[in-house]
This record gives C-alpha cells, structure tokens and sequence, in this order.
C-alpha cells in the first residue's frame, strides 16, 4: 500500500486537522505522543514543513540509507509532498512493526505479510466502525470487494510466515534443550586438576 500524495495545501491542511484531533484532551495528546516515541516525534510531525526522511531517520534512530531501504521494499510508506517524502503516525507505527518481526528473525518478505495483514485488520475495524480514523486519515480507503481481496491475500500470506516460523520456533526449541543438556553435563563434569 502506498502512501498518499498532497500538495503543500492538502497536506498543511490535513496536519492541521489532525493536530485539532490530537488535541481534544491533553491525555489523548499524551497517548500519542507516546506512541510516537515523545512529544518531540509529535512536534515534528504535526509541523506544518512536515517531517522528512532525514529528520525522522534522525529521531527514529536509524540511518537514512535504513529508512530508504524499508521506502524501496514497500515497508514504510511515507506520505508524498510536492515530490518528498513526509512522515506520519502511521510510519512509526509501520517502522515498530518492522522492528518487532525482523527482531524475530523474518525475513523481509515475511515482515511484510504480516504488515500487510496489520493493515487489513485495521481498514476492517475502521469498516465495522471501530478504531482510530485520525490515524490513517488522507489514506485512501478501498472498496469492500478490494478489501475482501486484501484479507484473502494477507491471510494467505500470514499463514505461509506462520508455517515458516513454527518451523523456526521448533528448531530454535531444539537448539535450546541441546544447549541445556551442553550446561548441565559441563555443570556436572567433575575436573580434577592435579599436577604431575
């Protein structure tokens, strides 16, 4: 999914409806910004410039050849303003799941399935009426048949990480008990040190 393209004035108004929504209680302020990483993140991103890929690597503590590359594999994906990039809630969102699964040992393509089927679940529960609109506002919402669509190749793709990581997960299972039984038979082992 890509991000949205704006024109300064789009943009500008929309960061400022966004601000207005933040807004309405400074414990709501305070919700996102910690989901932000600070008030500082919030700032940045609610300013009226804009937050570029430079100044985002910088807060995000990351390089920017980093956050180019997650642009390139269709992880991050920043809003566009006149030709550059700007960046949102939903990119640190985006950027925290990126973490959170390659932490893990997945693959890139495997992050991205799941990703992807994190931003499905979350279109159906903006569709049934739940969830938080201000985040993904100015994103384009699909219709229900392309979300349909989307579901039936995120859980497809969910399922095939799913296998792949409980393969992982049973090897790792097996690298562990061999790495216990290594400790207790060291911890058992009886040396005896004597000089000749």
């Amino acid at each position: 999914m890509k991000g949205q393209t704006f024109t300064s004035q789009e943009f500008v108004r929309c960061v400022t409806s966004l601000r207005e929504s933040f807004n309405s209680t400074p414990a709501f302020w305070q919700g996102i910004a910690g989901i932000c990483g600070g008030e500082e993140v919030l700032e940045a991103m609610l300013s009226p410039r804009g937050l570029g890929i430079g100044r985002f690597a910088e807060l995000m503590r990351l390089l920017t050849s980093t956050v180019r590359h997650f642009i390139r594999e269709d992880l991050l994906h920043p809003w566009t303003v006149n030709g550059k990039f700007k960046f949102m809630l939903q990119n640190v969102i985006e950027l925290r799941g990126i973490c959170q699964w390659q932490s893990l040992g997945l693959t890139l393509d495997e992050t991205r399935a799941f990703l992807e089927a994190q931003q499905v679940a979350g279109m159906l529960i903006q569709g049934e009426g739940g969830g938080m609109a201000t985040v993904t506002a100015g994103m384009a919402k699909p219709s229900p048949e392309k979300l349909q669509e989307l579901k039936a190749v995120s859980l497809a793709r969910i399922r095939e990480a799913n296998a792949r990581l409980t393969i992982k997960y049973e090897a790792l299972g097996r690298q562990l008990e061999a790495a216990k039984t290594l400790e207790k038979s060291l911890g058992e082992l009886n040396l005896s040190l004597t000089s000749d």
